[in-house]
Formats: C-alpha cells, structure tokens, sequence
C-alpha cells in the first residue's frame, strides 16, 4: 500500500549509506554493494505521519542503555545482511563483526549469561559489572611489571597489535542492557585467554 510504501521511505532516508565497492570481479563485474555505516544509526522518528509501520512498538523502543541504538526487525535485517557481506570480505574489519555479532548474537548471549548466573563468581561480575580500559587499568604501571607476568603480557600484546583496551566498538544493537554487557565483557576480555 502506498501508506507502508512511504513508511519504508522514511525508514530508509533515515539511514546515512555508504558506498562500498567489493574487491573482487563476478564475471567481470564489479559490484557495488550498498551497506549500512556501523556508526551513529539515526534512530526513527517518533513523529511519523500516517498509518502503516509508525504504529510499531519498536519504532517507539526509547534507548535502554547508553550507546544503545534502537532498530526495527527490517534495520537489523539489513545491519546482518550487510556487516556479514564486508566480514566475509574483510575479517580484519572488526566494526563489521561486532555488528553481525551483535544483530545475530542474542540466543549465544542467553547462554553465556545463563551460565554466568549459575556460577557465584559469574553473578558477582554480573551484579558489578567492572569494567576493562584504559580508565580502569594503567598501562604504565602494567608496562612496567616484570616480563613473564600477566599484566606485561597483556599490555605486550597490545603493542604488538597496536590497540589499546579502549578499541572495542561500543555495544549498539542488544535489546537487553544486562546481554549488552554480557557482549562488551568478552569483547574486552576474549584476547586474554
């Protein structure tokens, strides 16, 4: 109908595209894929004229946390399909995997979450939420430790690969704040096991 067709006008000129042009030919084409930016999603307008999908809850879903970017089933669609196409492409695009991780993630985080509410060390984490960068821990002081020791190591491997512990993409997409840390804590601490 013309009222959900205009609705899905806004819902795309709310977006900011980038081009992006994949590497490699198709039968000697190049294809231009056209994917969503993995930064500062406009969120919808509550003030949609007309019918069609303003009516939606999840249109109206107000942010459940600080960084958190509400989307409707279609931008989560798209997110997935397009963050998924530039990781196969790229892997060394870290944005692009925290995205699909995020927008595909949400059964994988009810486990870990789970299991960490079965554990009383889990639910301490959980209840305190602490916290890895570079206002938390100081990297001089870890630079300084003797070569062999944890901290060293850890500040070592993050000279070596150039990144601080403030390089993780922040959480966007969860629709749930306690699975939304559940995903920022392993991305802060997956690289120390």
């Amino acid at each position: 109908s013309k009222t959900n067709m205009a609705a899905h006008c806004r819902l795309l000129s709310s977006f900011r595209f980038t081009n992006v042009l994949m590497s490699r030919h198709i039968n000697g084409v190049r294809p231009r894929v056209i994917i969503l930016r993995a930064e500062n999603y406009s969120r919808m307008s509550q003030e949609q004229e007309g019918g069609g999908l303003s009516d939606s809850k999840e249109w109206t879903t107000p942010p459940l946390y600080h960084e958190h970017a509400p989307i409707t089933f279609f931008q989560r669609t798209l997110l997935t399909i397009g963050s998924a196409a530039i990781a196969i492409g790229n892997p060394y695009r870290h944005d692009m995997v925290a995205v699909l991780g995020e927008t595909t993630g949400y059964f994988a985080l009810k486990r870990i979450r789970d299991r960490m509410k079965a554990d009383s060390i889990g639910r301490q984490i959980l209840s305190e939420r602490p916290r890895i960068n570079t206002g938390t821990i100081n990297l001089e002081e870890l630079r300084g430790l003797p070569d062999g020791t944890f901290g060293r190591e850890y500040v070592n491997w993050l000279d070596r690969n150039n990144v601080t512990p403030d390089s993780r993409a922040p959480v966007k997409f969860i629709d749930d704040e306690e699975l939304a840390y559940v995903i920022q804590r392993y991305r802060e601490v997956h690289d120390l096991f």
